[in-house]
């Protein structure tokens, strides 16, 4: 199996060969896998979406992407593990290149599934035999750090928040660019991210980004926003923006920064490059 560090900006490294060459004029079939757009509101499904809305877009004169459908491809990307999409692995010459989406590991999952213990070996099998099924797997995460506890502290506060704090809950994406737009400053406190889709959503709307110092935005955003190392020094870098909110301005320019990265023709030049460097593996 090969296995390429990849966060989300697809940091892949691919091999020229004759192969590439020959292939460069042909349709390639993709036929995407996916079952996370049965819960709404999640970061996966948008991120699956968006992607396929953009291959389907703009490759269209060398793409052909299909969904969930039982057709022979070229390369089947695995976006969630249902056990259809692992039975189907064992139909080699359907599926083609087989390639998964490594969005979690069966560790991070303890924080947001409830698994009985005695199910849990038996997930973890899974998991990794899902994984193993695969012959390339894009990793979105190169940390996976461990989940911390204190679920029921934070259910209390949003039962019960300060004044000044909201909760919305899931909204909508025309409401979600109208909320960043608002926002004088962007802050993810969080201390543990897979990948989080809500600062590339700040960025794309060029709203400051403050974040707490993990190692995994180190990897992903380069330094283009303010870290910050706890409560206390969130609350100072707080009160120094609202004293000196010129200061602002280098962290608006930091998340123009982020957002050309992540650009959708960014993006879409990296996936093409992949698959065409998958499916031609897959010929060999």
């Amino acid at each position: 199996m090969l296995l390429y560090y990849l966060s989300f900006n697809l940091l892949i490294l691919f091999e020229e060969n004759g192969i590439m060459e020959s292939m460069e004029k042909e349709k390639l079939r993709i036929n995407m896998l996916s079952s996370s757009e049965k819960v709404a509101g999640q970061g996966v499904s948008g991120a699956y979406r968006e992607l396929v809305q953009l291959l389907k877009r703009d490759a269209k004169d060398q793409l052909i992407v299909t969904e969930n459908l039982p057709v022979e491809a070229d390369v089947t990307h695995f976006h969630t593990i249902d056990l259809p999409y692992y039975l189907s692995t064992f139909q080699k010459k359907r599926s083609g290149r087989r390639i998964g989406y490594v969005h979690f590991l069966p560790d991070t999952l303890e924080g947001s599934l409830k698994i009985p213990f005695f199910l849990k070996g038996i997930v973890r099998r899974y998991v990794f035999s899902f994984y193993d099924r695969m012959e390339h797997l894009v990793v979105v995460n190169p940390t996976f750090i461990e989940d911390l506890d204190g679920y029921e502290r934070y259910k209390k506060i949003m039962d019960n928040p300060p004044e000044n704090l909201i909760f919305p809950g899931i909204v909508e994406p025309e409401r979600m660019r109208e909320l960043y737009a608002l926002a004088d400053l962007f802050l993810l406190p969080s201390y543990n991210e897979l990948f989080p889709m809500t600062i590339l959503e700040a960025a794309s709307c060029e709203a400051p980004i403050m974040l707490r110092d993990l190692d995994l935005y180190k990897v992903i955003l380069e330094g283009n926003y303010r870290p910050t190392t706890d409560v206390e020094d969130m609350k100072e870098a707080i009160l120094e923006y609202r004293d000196h909110p010129e200061a602002l301005k280098e962290l608006k320019e930091k998340a123009k920064a982020i957002s050309k990265e992540y650009s959708e023709e960014h993006l879409l030049e990296i996936w093409l490059k992949f698959y065409r460097e998958q499916a031609a593996l897959g010929k060999k």
